[in-house]
């Protein structure tokens, strides 16, 4: 087989792979990983059923790789934060902020983050490692900042006070379907973390 039948082999593997990732990406934030099947996937990706097993071994890999691959986004999210200012608060400012840039979505479906886990927690708890693995790196980072802010001593509860206040806020907007709330709440993490910061440094 020449080198140019393979390499075209690999991109259409590449891209049909890619299509089912994507496809259960937005399927498992806008129905759920337990309401999402085989099939519902494989029509949103108009793939036939049988190409999943040649890519992945389980509903479980799918839901593995859809992680990972929102993990990326998020560890860029985080990079693109340190990009902007070396300023803690402008970081953390800029990381909030992000979250507004889907407020039609989260006001409908919430935190993708956040969403998965409430689902996930109420069954089979061994599935909950893999929004964990979200979580733990957004903890990790936040814990990093809050720690270059003077804050190393509350650091991790400062971290998980945030991603508290901001899942708390996606789920009441997801609720009540009212980006507003997403709004108010924003902006009061935004005045929590000056106060914060602040107080630390007088």
């Amino acid at each position: 087989m020449s080198t140019r039948k393979t390499n075209k082999q690999a991109i259409k593997s590449k891209i049909k792979h890619d299509a089912i990732l994507a496809a259960a990406r937005d399927l498992i934030y806008t129905k759920g990983y337990r309401e999402t099947s085989f099939t519902d996937i494989a029509d949103a990706a108009n793939l036939p059923r049988g190409h999943f097993y040649y890519y992945f071994r389980s509903k479980e890999d799918i839901l593995e790789c859809v992680v990972s691959d929102r993990l990326e986004v998020i560890r860029g999210n985080f990079q693109a934060a340190e990009n902007v200012s070396t300023d803690v608060v402008v970081r953390l400012k800029y990381y909030v902020d992000d979250f507004l840039h889907g407020r039609e979505t989260r006001k409908i479906y919430g935190c993708i983050m956040g969403s998965l886990a409430m689902e996930l927690a109420k069954g089979d708890r061994r599935l909950l490692e893999q929004p964990r693995r979200l979580i733990d790196a957004t903890l990790d980072w936040l814990e990093k900042q809050f720690s270059a802010g003077g804050q190393s001593a509350n650091a991790r509860t400062l971290a998980i006070d945030l991603l508290g206040r901001i899942q708390g806020a996606c789920l009441l907007a997801s609720v009540y379907g009212d980006g507003d709330i997403l709004d108010k709440q924003f902006a009061d993490i935004q005045r929590w973390l000056d106060l914060t910061l602040e107080q630390k440094s007088t």
